[in-house]
């Protein structure tokens, strides 16, 4: 993305700039807070007295990968550099929190958990059903909900292309097909069907699967065009979101209006596509699809990894 286009948006680049220096403040006086709550709880004695209370160390940690998440979405607009180390910082804390959330994001900042594919693929196998022995206390609370199981899998489609490009990473062993394996666990899933909605945008979750179900197929025009398709449709769904949030346009002016400028789903899933079928393809076709749509698609790219 480009300052170009927080102009056209009527949307102020200083102010901008403005409200992501500040979501980055908060995230960083957050993760003091959490830094000194954590030198507390060491005190003897001390976590015991907590015992029943509202957990605020998962609090905090929402609050500030939330700050850094908002933070990026702005920064792509001026500073994609800037962006991708915050989606990198804000992946790394909801991954911590057992999120798949923070997989999607490091994935597509440029820093995949490499080392964590093997476990990802297991834990969608299991949660569908398609282990051989189901372990339910090693999977995550948040991976029973659909969403995260869609951005789990987005993850995972994504790290499959690092595998195929770059052959096996330092630190894995044997490579198995994890391409096939996700392939065959996503293709059965009901959430090719599920209708919960995924993102800011409120996208069913079955447009994220449908897409990651194509990304794990080798590069072929069928797959190509579906792909493209559900980012016109994408595209299309936050050209409308925009047009209702301008509709304040006190809130709006000032870079407060309740959505996602750089929407950072929409970045994630171009720059995903773009991995594996090549920027010009997908760009390509998305411009057969809904010309309109074909500028904001390339700068979403520009701010992908």
């Amino acid at each position: 993305m480009a300052i170009a286009d927080l102009e056209k948006l009527h949307i102020d680049p200083d102010r901008a700039g403005a409200v992501t220096d500040f979501l980055e403040s908060h995230a960083n006086t957050t993760g003091r807070e959490l830094e000194n709550l954590q030198e507390y709880t060491d005190l003897p004695g001390r976590a015991e007295s907590r015992a029943g209370q509202p957990d605020m160390q998962w609090t905090l940690t929402m609050d500030m990968a939330s700050a850094l998440r908002e933070a990026a979405s702005w920064a792509a607009y001026f500073d994609v550099g800037r962006a991708l180390g915050l989606l990198s910082r804000a992946g790394s804390l909801y991954q911590s929190a057992g999120l798949a959330f923070g997989s999607f994001l490091l994935t597509i900042a440029g820093f995949p958990p490499m080392g964590e594919i093997s476990r990802d693929v297991a834990l969608l196998a299991q949660i569908h059903g398609q282990a051989d022995a189901i372990d339910s206390a090693a999977i995550p609370n948040p991976l029973y909900h659909p969403q995260q199981q869609a951005y789990l899998l987005l993850a995972c489609a994504g790290m499959t292309d690092r595998l195929v490009n770059y052959r096996q990473p330092p630190g894995l062993d044997e490579n198995p097909d994890y391409r096939q394996m996700l392939y065959e666990i996503a293709a059965e899933s009901p959430n090719r069907q599920g209708v919960l909605p995924f993102g800011s945008l409120g996208t069913p979750v079955r447009v994220p699967w449908d897409i990651g179900v194509h990304l794990l197929q080798d590069d072929n025009p069928e797959s190509l065009e579906i792909i493209a398709r559900h980012l016109t449709t994408l595209c299309r769904r936050y050209a409308e979101m925009m047009s209702l949030a301008t509709v304040n346009g006190y809130l709006w002016d000032h870079a407060a209006a309740p959505v996602d400028v750089g929407d950072i789903e929409v970045m994630g899933i171009a720059a995903l596509s773009a991995s594996h079928f090549g920027s010009e393809k997908i760009t390509s076709a998305v411009a057969r699809l809904g010309p309109r749509f074909h500028r904001y698609l390339i700068h979403s790219l520009r701010a992908g990894p």
